[in-house]
């Protein structure tokens, strides 16, 4: 799977904004459906999120936040592996009564749009991610803090709430 071709994509702000400007990329906002389980993740630790396809889509070493807080390894329901900092995971992930490691998400929309083309590109942790045709890349509203969601790992963890919530 990692036998790929990729269009290397040097500065993922400028290919999303001119994307959205020419309306080759539709922005939607989404919410987080599916549960996860998580937990703490030691320092150093190298996790690589490889896909239900076999994709290799990206590495990360879980850090201390400013706080001296270990990032969590979170696993969705399709069994993707990544890092998620400490206090983010606690602004989007509420444990579920009664389990040791199972989270569901907070009300936490975010926007993205899907692509049409396989890319890769550097991600907010300093490591390449490649992102296949369908992927979604997902992104804030001043666009410093894009990532890339695989089609299938996206479509059965996220729910579309609005339709053309960026431009």
């Amino acid at each position: 799977m990692n036998n790929m071709n990729f269009r290397k994509i040097e500065n993922i702000k400028e290919y999303l904004v001119e994307g959205l400007k020419s309306r080759s990329f539709q922005s939607k906002t989404y919410q987080k459906s599916g549960e996860i389980t998580a937990r703490v993740g030691k320092i150093g630790e190298e996790i690589v999120t490889i896909m239900a396809n076999g994709l290799e889509e990206t590495k990360n070493v879980v850090t201390a936040d400013e706080n001296g807080n270990s990032g969590w390894v979170v696993t969705n329901s399709t069994g993707e592996k990544y890092i998620v900092s400490d206090s983010v995971f606690r602004s989007k992930y509420e444990k579920i009564k009664g389990t040791e490691d199972r989270f569901k998400p907070i009300w936490s929309p975010i926007t993205a749009v899907q692509i049409d083309e396989n890319i890769c590109f550097t991600a907010p942790w300093g490591e390449t991610q490649n992102l296949i045709v369908g992927g979604y890349l997902v992104f804030n509203k001043d666009f410093d803090d894009v990532y890339g969601i695989q089609e299938d790992e996206f479509n059965k963890t996220y729910s579309m709430i609005i339709s053309d919530s960026f431009v």
